[in-house]
């Protein structure tokens, strides 16, 4: 259920007509982090772009992981880079004020897989947790 609700959140922000919210985003985020003491030669707004499209990703591919019995983390990260190329033919092709960017796929693939593999730390985890618990129970 939760991962529905984010694939419905990270649809609205990925296919509005106009980037406003997304803009806006990356701007509140860059001051931030220029408050924070970041020198704006680190945080730029190209970085910090890169930094949103990979962090909107690594949720889904997370909860994918742990939402399904069995999903190969490289399947999630197919499935990650597959839904980017999607996302961005349709912002090329049919949202006039949008860009399709190559970037944006490799960012957007490149927080899949950091989102599998946390996924996949947390499901090794419990895994591990509960084989454990089973094992003192029954000693």
């Amino acid at each position: 259920m939760l991962l529905a609700l984010y694939v419905v959140f990270m649809l609205a922000v990925l296919l509005q007509p106009e980037p406003q919210f997304a803009s806006d985003g990356v701007d509140r985020l860059l001051r931030l982090f220029w408050q924070g003491g970041v020198p704006k030669e680190m945080a730029t707004p190209v970085r910090v772009e890169a930094l949103v499209n990979a962090a909107l990703f690594v949720p889904p591919a997370a909860l994918a992981v742990l939402a399904f019995h069995r999903p190969r983390w490289s399947e999630v990260v197919v499935a990650g880079f597959a839904s980017s190329l999607a996302v961005e033919l349709i912002q090329g092709l049919f949202l006039a004020a949008r860009s399709a960017q190559a970037i944006d796929v490799v960012t957007n693939t490149a927080g899949t897989l950091a989102g599998a593999l946390v996924g996949l730390a947390i499901k090794v985890a419990v895994e591990s947790a509960v084989r454990h618990r089973r094992r003192t129970t029954h000693s």
